[in-house]
């Protein structure tokens, strides 16, 4: 009988160390979600203001990127990170703001 008993206790601590894991890997991986979210925002920003920098390097004329794509895409992009009050996506002080890195100064 005692070793049907350690068996029966075995079993009840790997449910139980189970258990235990998958909650603490559940919080863990529900608290990484927004800081992810905000690195892939940022990325994305770095990436469709360095290809907008391509098609107009002073920033000051978003009439001359003729890729509507690029264009709308930035304008999503800041809206989610920065809060910004963009009008559309033709907006150059929008753009100067959100691409403040690559664009200069004016």
């Amino acid at each position: 009988m005692k070793g049907i008993s350690i068996a029966i206790e075995t079993i009840v601590y790997i449910i139980l160390a189970v258990l235990v894991l998958t909650i603490l890997l559940y919080f863990l991986t529900s608290q990484a979600g927004p800081a992810q979210t905000s690195i892939d925002n940022e990325r994305n920003r770095d990436s469709l203001c360095g290809k907008y920098i391509g098609k107009d390097i002073t920033c000051a004329n978003p009439e001359k990127v003729d890729d509507t794509n690029i264009k709308s895409q930035l304008f999503d992009v800041c809206k989610k990170i920065e809060s910004f009050s963009c009008k559309t996506s033709l907006d150059k002080t929008c753009i100067q703001k959100c691409c403040s890195i690559f664009c200069p100064i004016a």
